[in-house]
């Protein structure tokens, strides 16, 4: 059986939230399922449940309905009354911290060559510019943000006129993604369905593009029945055969597949299990924020003074902004101010602690208050150390896919002039994330320094782990100490002119100086 398009484009990936067990052996018919739609509804504070008058219910009101005259006419209606609704981004606020530290740091390149010669350390070198000059960084941090958000992303390798150049497919950019997976697990053909306007046609069409092992293919959908080729792939071999018959479904190819240009499919799709990041005190939130909606609709009443009058009086001024002044008809009026009520210590202990276990279950760390001078690098790991071990945890996640995206991107970076695609073939290199961490720089600097007098570590390992060295720094020293040589040579040659000794003991004298 071939794999249709419309198979495809009703493929994706499923996320759940378990519901409580009670004694089942399995939770597959105890859990709910969730749409990436709901995560994006979560980020908005504008799409949150407490904006729902289902869940927080507006007041209703008795009221009497009156006549032309403003006199009552005994019949009543319900009036529904607005409340307070406090809606806070604290999604927001976890997806950035978690994005902080596992992005905050460039991509760590390791070269598993331990003695490379010179042609392949330029090679080292061009690649790691090259990442840098395509904005691979920012492709870093849009893969990891999509999946932190809405549970996947798929980053996609582009060759355009021999030059390398990225996309990052995810739901907050409004994509449909849709992998088809072999027996083994392994990713054989990809869609990504989006909108766009068709100008012919005056509306917005679907569209789908289909990547596979050789080819990218772009359709579109209608209902028209356009005489147009149709395209499906084998089951087993993940081939694609066009066909000059109509799609049934309604799918037709826009222009015929072309070829992407890399060894296998340049896709890496990577999806978390637990969907968004803020998904495991999603439910504290909600918490959260009705307690906060109760206590501002509370305070609308009783949170200033409430004037008291007894008696007949006039009252010169308005009673909702200030009254000037109260005039009484006889001896018995009077008028005093009601002492505004205080919220409860039980209330704000539950707002506390609700938020304190927020950030707990997300481990997310706010930054402290006050801080007195610089702190030493330990204190500064243990004041962070929950967003410390988030980090870590991310970093085996994410690894693997930028493994991939690494190789990726070696494979169309060295199709670009001037660059030999013999050179980056042989280059054996990975990435590994580096977690960003709160610290001292003067501190890592005065380390990196004491390792390499004290002759403990090399210069190029400082080099590499210094926050001020640039990707070809190890050639700018190089290049350094050669000009170093050559303005000694100068100077010595200069001296010795007219002192009586020849080339050869001057030659002597600067490679004794030398070495």
């Amino acid at each position: 059986m071939p794999i249709t398009v419309d198979q495809i484009y009703n493929q994706r990936e499923r996320f759940y939230r378990n519901q409580p067990n009670r004694g089942f052996r399995t939770n597959k018919f105890l859990r709910r399922e969730i749409y990436q739609a709901e995560y994006l509804s979560e980020l908005d504070p504008e799409g949150h449940r407490i904006n729902d008058n289902t869940y927080y219910e507006n007041i209703l009101k008795e009221v009497p309905i009156l006549d032309d005259k403003n006199e009552p006419t005994g019949k009543k209606k319900i009036v529904e009354t607005p409340i307070e609704r406090v809606s806070v981004p604290l999604q927001k606020v976890i997806l950035q911290k978690h994005l902080t530290h596992l992005c905050g740091e460039k991509v760590k390149f390791i070269h598993h060559n331990l003695n490379p010669s010179d042609h392949e350390h330029e090679t080292f070198i061009k690649f790691k510019n090259g990442w840098e000059k395509r904005n691979m960084e920012t492709a870093k941090y849009e893969f990891c943000q999509s999946i932190k958000a809405t549970g996947d992303a798929a980053f996609c390798a582009v060759r355009d006129n021999k030059t390398f150049s990225y996309r990052v497919f995810s739901v907050l950019k409004g994509d449909g993604l849709h992998p088809i997976r072999d027996s083994r697990g392994n990713l054989r053909l990809f869609g990504r369905s989006f909108t766009a306007y068709d100008f012919e046609r005056q509306e917005e069409v679907p569209y789908l593009e289909i990547w596979d092992d050789k080819y990218c293919t772009l359709l579109t959908y209608s209902t028209e029945g356009v005489e147009k080729q149709s395209i499906s792939w084998d089951a087993k071999t993940f081939k694609h055969v066009l066909s000059n018959t109509a799609d049934t479904d309604g799918w037709y190819v826009v222009d015929k597949p072309k070829i992407h240009g890399f060894t296998s499919i340049p896709i890496e799709y990577l999806k978390c299990e637990e969907g968004a990041c803020w998904s495991g005190v999603q439910d504290l939130i909600d918490k959260l924020e009705l307690a906060l909606s109760q206590l501002f609709e509370n305070n609308k009443s009783y949170a200033f003074r409430i004037m008291l009058v007894k008696g007949d009086v006039e009252i010169t001024g308005d009673l909702r902004g200030q009254a000037r002044a109260l005039l009484f008809d006889n001896s018995d009026g009077d008028a005093k101010f009601m002492e505004k009520a205080d919220a409860s210590s039980s209330f704000e202990l539950q707002l506390r602690e609700t938020l304190k276990y927020i950030l707990m279950g997300s481990f997310t760390v706010l930054p402290p208050e006050n801080t007195n001078g610089d702190l030493p690098s330990v204190s500064i790991k243990l004041l962070y150390s929950p967003a410390l071990e988030q980090g870590l945890n991310d970093k085996n996640f994410y690894n693997k896919s930028i493994d991939k995206i690494v190789s990726l991107f070696k494979e169309g970076f060295a199709i670009e002039e001037g660059n030999s695609v013999s050179d980056f073939e042989k280059l054996d290199v990975r990435g590994d994330l580096d977690i960003y961490i709160h610290q001292n720089d003067s501190e890592v600097t005065n380390n990196l320094v004491m390792g390499v007098t004290s002759g403990f570590t090399s210069i190029e390992t400082a080099q590499e782990n210094s926050i001020y060295a640039a990707a070809d720094e190890l050639n700018r020293l190089k290049k350094q100490k050669d000009q170093e040589l050559k303005d000694e040579r100068e100077k010595i040659s200069f001296e010795s002119a007219n002192d009586g000794m020849n080339n050869n003991n001057t030659q002597r004298k600067i490679v004794a100086k030398a070495t």
